[in-house]
């Protein structure tokens, strides 16, 4: 068992191993996987196979440099995305105790307390001054 865990180990040494890619590739997979289940094509089920196996491919890959490039492109997107449903989230959340807006120069989001009546506000990125009626 010794021999067999050493020769796993000099398998992987150098690999690229798991990311946060590799994930969203099964995520991939497996949303058209379970899409397949009402649309039952073969072609569908061909390209789970192909998704599944770029995944696997990109985990044993040994340019690693590639990878983490990859890896980093698709973080920039996806935390675009995810920032937004945040927003969202957050928005709905405190949808009774604040309001939120945007700075007219640098579009920011700021969130301000409810309270009725004009208010002076001060972006805390640029440091413009404007005035809003809540």
């Amino acid at each position: 068992m010794n021999g067999f865990r050493y020769k796993l180990a000099m398998f992987f040494q150098g690999r690229y191993g798991i990311d946060q890619l590799f994930w969203g590739i099964c995520v991939v997979a497996t949303i058209l996987s379970a899409s397949n289940l009402f649309i039952r094509s073969f072609a569908v089920q061909i390209l789970v196979y192909l998704t599944l196996l770029l995944a696997v491919v990109r985990a044993f890959s040994r340019n690693c440099n590639k990878r983490r490039q990859e890896n980093e492109k698709f973080l920039g997107v996806w935390n675009k995305i995810s920032g937004k449903f945040r927003l969202w989230r957050n928005k709905f959340k405190d949808r009774k105790t604040h309001v939120y807006c945007k700075c007219q120069s640098c579009k920011k989001t700021l969130r301000l307390p409810k309270q009725k009546g004009m208010h002076t506000v001060i972006c805390p990125n640029c440091r413009n001054k404007f005035q809003i009626k809540i």
